[in-house]
């Protein structure tokens, strides 16, 4: 019988319809109340024009059909390369170049309002629809991010580390909709791990400190309307830098790297947390040579997902699966992991969509 992780991380695809993780915990009835994960779609990379490595970002754009996906990659040339909703090749958005629409370095992907496609590189968010027809072209207040979140009414949320001249000091900037700065470095509290931003209903959104468990929803100038702390969740909050030896000779601390606003009044977040299986790195005299086609550094991390109550931050339910799982921009409930194919460089992506109990409050 082919175990879980054998089918996150080994070749194998399943055939069945769902799959499903064992809870860490669960709240109310064990069967109704549990998360699960089910196999969407396969997206090969091998069917398009290009030899990738490792993911930049994934899309899902919503407004054709069930929706394309959209993938940028790492290291390669500066393209969009889009998968229909069955997984099938369509097209490269090969446009190179200095002027509007035009890349100059590998973009970062975004889902903004009304379907339409963001995509960020060189200080320049380019914006297009859901077909990649290009809209417009803006350059931002602030170059360097990690990740943002669009807003309905056309302005960006993204998180910067300005640096001053007593350091760097992490915050969040709200950009307008000509990208020039609305609302001017906002500081967060814990000091480490990059902001993680998603839009929330009226104009306002939610963010997350990786390193931390402060749940904060802030109006359209920043201002915080509502906090909470999540409880029960697999994060213990940590304000250090590396530890000596993390991810070598001790495993690495959990640390959440995705959210979601659900609508219904509950929020989906991800966290990487140390496999089950973890052991430390055997020492060898040979040297490495770093491929970025033949990097996989999912084993490191086994992912938790978290359904949580957005007014008390308790844990509602979540499961734990083996692999690094990321979330797709635009769809709060699909993940995706990343599977090397061969040692020419290409990979497998897998769709996963979580199932939320329909009881989680």
């Amino acid at each position: 019988m082919t175990s879980p992780r054998d089918l996150l991380r080994g070749s194998y695809w399943p055939t069945i319809g769902l799959l499903l993780v064992a809870p860490l915990h669960a709240v109310g009835q064990a069967g109704p109340d549990q998360l699960t994960l089910e196999p969407l779609v396969e997206l090969q990379s091998a069917d398009a024009p290009v030899v990738p490595s490792l993911h930049q970002s994934i899309v899902h754009a919503g407004d054709r059909g069930n929706g394309s996906f959209l993938v940028s990659y790492l290291y390669r040339e500066p393209v969009i390369a889009v998968y229909d909703d069955t997984g099938s090749f369509e097209r490269l958005y090969d446009s190179q170049g200095e002027g509007p629409g035009e890349f100059q370095f590998y973009p970062k992907l975004f889902r903004g309002p009304e379907g339409s496609v963001l995509a960020f590189e060189n200080g320049r968010l380019h914006r297009f629809d859901g077909e990649l027809q290009h809209r417009d072209t803006r350059t931002l207040a602030r170059r360097v991010f990690q990740t943002m979140a669009a807003l309905p009414d056309g302005r960006v949320v993204v998180d910067d580390m300005p640096t001053t001249t007593s350091g760097s000091t992490p915050t969040f900037s709200v950009l307008d909709p000509t990208g020039d700065l609305d609302v001017d470095g906002m500081e967060l509290a814990d000091p480490m791990v990059r902001t993680l931003i998603a839009p929330a209903s009226e104009g306002e959104f939610w963010t997350l400190r990786g390193s931390g468990i402060l749940l904060e929803r802030r109006n359209a100038d920043g201002t915080v309307v509502h906090g909470a702390e999540v409880e029960g969740g697999a994060v213990e909050p940590w304000t250090t830098g590396r530890i000596e030896g993390e991810g070598r000779d001790v495993p690495r601390r959990a640390r959440y790297t995705g959210l979601a606003d659900l609508g219904d009044g509950t929020l989906l977040l991800v966290a990487w947390v140390a496999p089950e299986d973890w052991e430390p790195a055997e020492e060898s005299d040979e040297d490495t040579v770093l491929d970025p086609g033949l990097i996989d550094a999912n084993q490191e991390y086994d992912t938790v997902v978290e359904h949580v109550d957005a007014s008390s931050g308790q844990v509602l339910a979540d499961l734990r699966v083996p692999h690094a799982l990321v979330t797709v921009k635009g769809a709060p409930r699909l993940l995706h992991s990343r599977h090397p194919v061969g040692d020419v460089g290409h990979v497998l992506t897998r769709i996963w969509q979580v199932r939320v109990p329909p009881n989680g409050l």
